[in-house]
Parts: C-alpha cells; sequence; structure tokens
C-alpha cells in the first residue's frame, strides 16, 4: 500500500494576509502560539493527526521526530486551548450537541435493528450504555489502607506520610527499615 503524500494547506487561506516570512516569525500572537503553531493547530483540525499536523505547518520530519514533536507540541497549554478553541467553533459551525449525537446514535440502532444488521446496532447500544455509565469499569482497583485518616489537618498527612514510607520502600529478603529479615513478601509483621 502506498502512502499518502502528505499536503500542506496553503497559509494564505489559513491564516490572512500571511507571507513565508510570517510563518518563520517567532514572535507569538496574542493567543500566546508562533505562527508555525497557529498553522499547527489548523492543519490539525484537517484530520486530527499531530504527527501529519506537524509535517505539514513546515517543521523537520526526520526520523520520528514529527511524531515527538506532534506529541509535544500537542502538550503545550497554548496549543491546548487554541484546538479546544477551533473544535468548539467547528461544533458551533455544524451545530453538533450532546442531544444530537444521542439521537443520531437511537436512529442507527433503530435502522439497523429493522434492516437485522446487529454489528452496527450492538455497537450503537455500546455507546449509549456509557453514556449513561451503565458499563461498570472492571480495571479500577480500589486500595483502603487501615489507619489512614481522610483529615487535611498537615500533621495528621505527615503522620500517615511517615508510616507509609517504609512500606513503599519494602524490599523482599532485604534488611530495611521495618526490621524484619526474612523472605515473606509481605511488608506486614
Amino acid at each position: 500500500m502506498r502512502k499518502k503524500k502528505l499536503t500542506p494547506l496553503d497559509p494564505a487561506k489559513i491564516i490572512p494576509d500571511v507571507r513565508p516570512e510570517y510563518i518563520e516569525n517567532k514572535v507569538p500572537n496574542a493567543r500566546g502560539l508562533t505562527p508555525r503553531q497557529e498553522l499547527f493547530c489548523m492543519e490539525y483540525m484537517r484530520d486530527l493527526c499531530a504527527k501529519d499536523a506537524y509535517i505539514r505547518a513546515g517543521y523537520m520530519q526526520r526520523g520520528d521526530r514529527a511524531a515527538a514533536g506532534g506529541d509535544k507540541l500537542m502538550e503545550s497549554p497554548f496549543v491546548k486551548d487554541r484546538i479546544a478553541e477551533l473544535k468548539a467553533e467547528r461544533a458551533a459551525r455544524l451545530a453538533i450537541t450532546g442531544d444530537r449525537v444521542l439521537g443520531m446514535l437511537v436512529d442507527a440502532y433503530d435502522k439497523a435493528m429493522n434492516s437485522n444488521d446487529f454489528s452496527p446496532a450492538v455497537r450503537a447500544a455500546q455507546l449509549l450504555g456509557q453514556h449513561i455509565n451503565l458499563f461498570k469499569d472492571h480495571n479500577s482497583t480500589t486500595v483502603r489502607l487501615a489507619g489512614i485518616t481522610n483529615s487535611n489537618s498537615q500533621e495528621e498527612l505527615d503522620s500517615d506520610i511517615a508510616r507509609l514510607i517504609p512500606i513503599a520502600l519494602y524490599k523482599p529478603g532485604l534488611k530495611n527499615n521495618l526490621g524484619d529479615d526474612d523472605e515473606s513478601d509481605s511488608p506486614e509483621k
């Protein structure tokens, strides 16, 4: 399978009055973004792929640098804010609301069931169930530690931390700060 060639958008169509020297300008705009970062955000909105947006925005693309660079840009609070703003604008422009999406899922479920196409019906039912928290997450674990307070006082928190440090540092078979050196796997005596 041939790789699709990534072509950048024409910056002049994205950002009004853009000249090539403007893209090279490192001065942040009012949102705190350089022109190239702004272009990255616009490119990201095309396909929601940070690596491809990084390349199309004109950043260096050798090796895995594009993927790492795209991920690094996505961590920037200014970039996050701008992308959230662009997504909100898109949602408003397309009139996408939670009710509309749920309505589309119900319609998809009904159409799939009427045509005896059960796979899409099951998927639509699954998404609707997730929306109302119908399914319990079996991957979560709750740990309760006896004697640990729920207080916010600094003294009680310091006391709890002092008691937990030896447990966290416990290594079976080694003499440690719990005072035992047996081969058991439990830090409790």
